[in-house]
């Protein structure tokens, strides 16, 4: 998703815990970007979520943004992370988006490669 940004990306089966899971996370390195930056263009979390390219929410939500990706850029591949997480929490993150976006994803949006 555009560059070399790594930031983590949280998806659950409700976004609610996706929400709550991501939140400490997205703050810690929001204060972080804010001092060297000298601030954040987004208001909150959410409006990160929905006007950025985080990939938070509920596996739904994640499946609509990347169709919102395709549709505006044309992606043919995304990057997921999990590299802030403990080893059991990352398996379960990449778990849950291997198992249940990927393969929506790559049923709804075949490449386009030839």
């Amino acid at each position: 998703m555009g560059g070399a940004r790594r930031e983590l990306r949280f998806v659950a089966r409700r976004s609610q815990d996706a929400f709550a899971g991501f939140r400490p996370y997205r703050e810690a390195t929001a204060k972080w970007a804010a001092g060297r930056r000298g601030g954040s263009t987004f208001t909150s979390l959410e409006d990160a979520v929905e006007r950025g390219y985080l990939l938070v929410g509920s596996v739904e939500q994640v499946i609509e943004k990347i169709h919102r990706y395709d549709e505006a850029f044309g992606n043919e591949v995304v990057g997921v992370g999990a590299d802030l997480l403990t080893e059991g929490a990352q398996r379960e993150q990449l778990e849950l988006f291997a198992g249940e976006v990927a393969p929506v994803v790559r049923r709804e949006l075949p490449s386009r490669r030839p």
